[in-house]
């Protein structure tokens, strides 16, 4: 995240398996900082930081690729799933002054949208496991679980509700 905040690039640098070294692509090595853990079960803990991030904002950032911004504009594509892709560009190179491509802003839409469809399917099916659970425990109740009859609404060949 400090990379997008910031507007500027950097690489990592592998020292060893549980060290991790990142620095600024662009000022010769001014700026780093030093990462290590100390288990594997464990997250990365910053030990240093060098000097000031000071070079200039980068338009080319390899961090900010499709999958960071579906995570990241996943809700403003349930609010506003038929988005277009030139609208989210604009909006993406306004707010985080970096170039991307129309390829880059389509892929980020597609995998927005697949999450949030992934998310609506898992609903869903949990609404059939559920029913089944209750039959398991109480098989002598009658559950009702109203299918509407359009045959358009159907997810993974079951009406939806």
């Amino acid at each position: 995240m400090h990379v997008v905040m910031k507007k500027n690039d950097t690489k990592f640098k592998k020292n060893e398996s549980r060290r991790v070294r990142e620095i600024c692509k662009v000022s010769n090595y001014e700026w780093f900082i030093n990462t290590s853990k100390a288990n594997e079960d464990e997250p990365f803990k910053i030990k240093t930081i060098g000097l000031d991030h000071s070079c200039d904002n980068q338009r080319e950032n390899k961090t900010i690729d499709s999958g960071f911004l579906a995570k990241k504009y996943v809700e403003e594509f349930r609010i506003n799933p038929s988005w277009g892709v030139k609208e989210f560009q604009a909006h993406v190179m306004r707010n985080h002054s970096c170039t991307l491509s129309r390829h880059q802003a389509y892929w980020a839409k597609r995998k927005a949208l697949d999450l949030i469809t992934r998310t609506k399917e898992e609903q869903f099916d949990m609404l059939w496991d559920c029913c089944a659970e209750l039959w398991s425990t109480n098989s002598g109740t009658t559950y009702i679980l109203k299918l509407d009859d359009n045959p358009k609404i159907i997810v993974k060949n079951r009406k939806k509700f």
